[in-house]
């Protein structure tokens, strides 16, 4: 095992951080070895530093120097620290990278974790709309230190109202952009009547907010939407290709999902080479019937494979078993039990 004081004296660097970093993931892994380390050792960490060691060590605390906390936050420079209670294919560690990863503050990140150190807490006035639209659906009981909102720009109050709508009275909603008001009435549509910048959306914002709240159509200027914006929004919304009019611009993916919903309007695609092993598996379950069309066999992997054999299972003359995980395969034998003898090969 790594002596502590040793590495301190390396030149060793994780994620662009010399020296802390292996220290970091010392003590993440083995936080008695917290005797090792000197005060001046202490000293050498940052307050990313120690905001990732007391999320998931917070028996650390006692050694924290609070005051560094005010910095800023930018998590994957500690992913391993953050990881150390979690395995890298855990559902659990997904919805925490999807958490942790909003925040702007060390302390705000510290904070939706572990709400006791909020005593320590002196950056108040440094948190910004994003920090707060992250903290506050976990942490309400802070929303009387949430005091700055005069100063919020229009991004800073889409991610807030996005999350916490009750703080719409206090909107000011003439710094909202267009591009703002399509990330807030992707989450909360009943601010519709509040918006008077429909003219400023472009056809990326369009298609963002009609894959989620198609209901807005009749405001939409489609001639806005590019190939690359009718390709999203077709990917998820394939009821909306009578309005499309830039045909030879989508992409594979966007024809593979769009004709897995409306396969009669395969005779306008020219991109079936285009369509990518993941792609294929998504049409295919849906619609066998193009399977001729398919030269991407090769490419598709195995979370491809169970999408595809679960509905269609004739096409496993085609599979490569190798490319199924453990856990994929106990998915595909729940409801596929005749493939088990394929199993290993």
């Amino acid at each position: 095992m790594s002596d502590i004081k040793p590495v301190f004296q390396s030149t060793f660097a994780l994620h662009g951080q010399p020296e802390t970093g292996i220290v970091l993931q010392i003590l993440a892994q083995s936080p008695q070895r917290e005797k090792e380390m000197e005060d001046s050792d202490w000293d050498k960490l940052d307050g990313q530093d120690w905001a990732s060691l007391l999320i998931v060590r917070p028996q650390l605390a006692k050694y924290c120097r609070w005051d560094k906390l005010a910095g800023p936050w930018e998590w994957i420079s500690n992913y391993l620290v953050l990881m150390q209670p979690f395995s890298e294919e855990d559902e659990e560690w997904k919805d925490f990278c999807e958490d942790i990863s909003s925040f702007h503050t060390a302390w705000a990140a510290l904070l939706f974790v572990h709400p006791q150190f909020a005593d320590k807490c002196k950056s108040w006035d440094a948190f910004d709309g994003y920090d707060w639209a992250a903290l506050l659906p976990e942490q309400p009981q802070f929303e009387d230190k949430f005091t700055k909102w005069e100063e919020f720009d229009g991004g800073e109050w889409a991610a807030l109202l996005s999350r916490c709508p009750q703080f719409a009275d206090i909107c000011d909603w003439a710094k909202l952009s267009g591009e703002n008001w399509a990330r807030l009435l992707m989450a909360q549509p009943q601010f519709a009547d509040k918006c008077d910048k429909w003219a400023e959306f472009d056809g990326r914002d369009w298609a963002s907010l009609l894959s989620f709240q198609p209901q807005f159509a009749d405001k939409c200027d489609w001639s806005k939407l590019d190939g690359g914006s009718w390709s999203s929004l077709l990917a998820f919304r394939p009821r909306f290709a009578d309005k499309c009019d830039k045909w030879s611009e989508l992409n594979g993916f966007a024809w593979a999902c769009l004709l897995a919903d409306k396969p009669q309007l395969a005779d306008k695609c020219d991109k079936w080479s285009e369509i990518s092993g993941c792609g294929w598996g998504k049409l295919l379950k849906s619609q066998p019937q193009f399977v001729g069309k398919c030269d991407k066999w090769a490419e598709m992997d195995g979370e491809d494979w169970v999408e595809l054999l679960l509905d269609q299972p004739q096409f496993a003359d085609k599979c490569d078993w190798s490319k199924l995980s453990d856990e994929q395969w106990d998915q595909l034998l729940e409801d596929q039990p005749q493939f088990a003898d394929k199993r290993g090969k």
